[in-house]
């Protein structure tokens, strides 16, 4: 099948792109001229890339769909720079930039069409969160992305393309961002540096990058449309994650639990109810959470005492 994937150079695109190039597919992405290519660098020479922007270089992009008319597309590409992507006004842009893409896949027939959400969408009073739960966006990264679902939503209404929405929950793994929770931690670790964090009590649910990828080809590949939460469904507290890294890393007096406050908005249980994930796809999650963690230690060990 021809694959369109936008925002292959992302910690989540990159391991989504290789899944698929590793399947045989013919992978088509689009990234920005100046953009790090260091998660996919192993698997570039297999990967079709139109360098563009999508934000401002569209008329670039569509000559170049034009003559691919991809059968399905994975739209990743939203602006995700951590600790300041939750307000920025690049978050605008983006959205701009799916409507775009969105109308003109839809002219080009392409058959289905997977947009990335975000947990963020919801309301942090629920704790767990089915696909049918309410929204409520506290920042404009939350705002822009229940937008572009909600537009998703009614165009799926008019348009003969299957559209899904998939909101993603919490992902660690290798490549992540290290100034990220968990690869932030692992570092920190690695370093002997001592890491300062919250009491720990908030609950969260994360999964491996890789199940993650896995599990946004498998709606890909399924029959599924509307909203679907991509989630392990298992809560655990932030201080149980960080307690597992000390504990596989052999270092205890690393963590500095309570040196943080809790931020004032924190919302102290998020989990996904994945159910729907599971009825409707052939998904299997690879890793538990501790094989996971260990496979991330690994890892950035590795990256680190090479």
């Amino acid at each position: 099948m021809k694959i369109l994937i936008t925002g292959a150079t992302g910690f989540v695109g990159s391991h989504v792109t290789k899944l698929i190039v590793n399947q045989g597919h013919e992978v088509h992405a689009i990234i920005r001229e100046k953009a790090n290519t260091c998660r996919i660098d192993d698997i570039i020479g297999s990967i079709n890339i139109l360098h563009a922007d999508l934000s401002n270089e569209f008329a670039k992009i569509e000559e170049y769909l034009n003559n691919l008319k991809p059968e399905i597309c994975i739209h990743l590409a939203w602006y995700t720079e951590p600790q300041n992507y939750l307000n920025a006004k690049e978050n605008i842009y983006s959205l701009q930039a799916s409507i775009n893409l969105l109308m003109h896949l839809a002219k080009l027939e392409c058959r289905r069409f997977i947009g990335v959400g975000s947990f963020f969408e919801y309301d942090f009073t629920i704790g767990y969160y089915p696909e049918s739960s309410r929204l409520k966006p506290e920042s404009l990264y939350a705002a822009t992305k229940i937008a572009f679902s909600t537009i998703l939503s009614q165009f799926s209404t008019t348009s003969n393309m299957e559209i899904v929405w998939a909101r993603l929950f919490c992902q660690y793994g290798p490549m992540e961002d290290e100034r990220r929770l968990v690869a932030g931690t692992i570092v920190s670790l690695l370093k002997n540096e001592l890491m300062k964090t919250t009491k720990g009590e908030q609950i969260r649910d994360f999964l491996h990058v890789e199940d993650t990828a896995s599990a946004l080809w498998s709606v890909a590949c399924s029959n599924l449309t509307g909203e679907v939460n991509i989630g392990s469904g298992y809560p655990i507290t932030i201080k149980e994650i960080l307690n597992q890294i000390s504990d596989l890393m052999e270092k205890y007096n690393l963590i500095d639990m309570g040196a943080l406050p809790y931020r004032v908005t924190e919302s102290m249980f998020i989990c996904s109810d994945n159910r729907l994930l599971k009825q409707q796809t052939n998904w299997q999650q690879k890793y538990t959470l501790r094989a996971g963690l260990e496979d991330t230690i690994n890892w950035y060990t590795k990256k680190y005492f090479k």
